[in-house]
């Protein structure tokens, strides 16, 4: 498939980006006819990773989520517009992994020296820098360990986690049983190879691999 020719339709239901009414079907959100490799959902906010490593986003940027400065889009986008990151520490990078929480975003870069480097924004509890300041411009999360090599990433609600390939799995913002990290925190360490995590509002799911 040639992902810069292929044409990905996009349709949602429910209380759609852009649109006051309920929709009950899936209607295709018009403008958005690209190739689309991923796709991941907030509270009010989505993020398109295209094939050509482009960033697409739209609906709320009330705290940053988006990535766009609050001077220029305040409240939301009704249409998927591509967002121009411009980020400190990531040139000759490209995009592997995205993911929301309820208002934040994560995306996972892969660069040319095939290290792999987080970068969010949107609200302070997702974001993980401890500061109590939303983040409307994207930037690299920098505290977690040296030695933490980032396998894959997972949000949701008001949190958001890394883990590696070898189990370890760092946690920020809501935990679980009324916890709550600033920063990034070590929280669990699988004994094998993580292939899979996720999150839901009041649990989660890991997927190792025993051989």
């Amino acid at each position: 498939m040639n992902k810069d020719t292929s044409v990905s339709r996009v349709f949602v239901f429910g209380a759609a980006p852009g649109k006051v009414e309920e929709l009950s079907f899936p209607a295709e959100i018009r403008d958005s006819s690209r190739y689309i490799s991923q796709v991941a959902t907030g509270n009010s906010h989505v993020i398109f990773l295209l094939g050509n490593n482009q960033i697409m986003v739209c609906g709320s940027n009330q705290y940053g989520q988006i990535g766009f400065p609050k001077e220029k889009v305040p409240g939301s986008l009704e249409k998927p517009q591509i967002n121009e990151l411009e980020i400190d520490g990531i040139k000759d990078s490209y995009a592997v992994a995205i993911a929301c929480g309820q208002n934040h975003t994560l995306i996972l870069y892969k660069t040319q020296y095939e290290n792999k480097k987080l970068v969010v924004f949107g609200s302070e509890v997702g974001t993980g820098f401890g500061d109590l300041q939303d983040v409307f411009v994207p930037k690299i999360q920098n505290l977690l360990k040296d030695d933490f090599k980032i396998e894959n990433i997972e949000a949701s609600s008001n949190r958001s986690v890394a883990y590696s390939e070898k189990g370890e799995v760092y946690m920020w913002g809501e935990g679980f049983f009324g916890n709550k990290f600033d920063t990034p925190k070590l929280c669990y360490k699988f004994n094998s190879k993580l292939v899979s995590f996720s999150l839901g509002l009041l649990h989660a799911l890991a997927i190792n691999c025993i051989f």
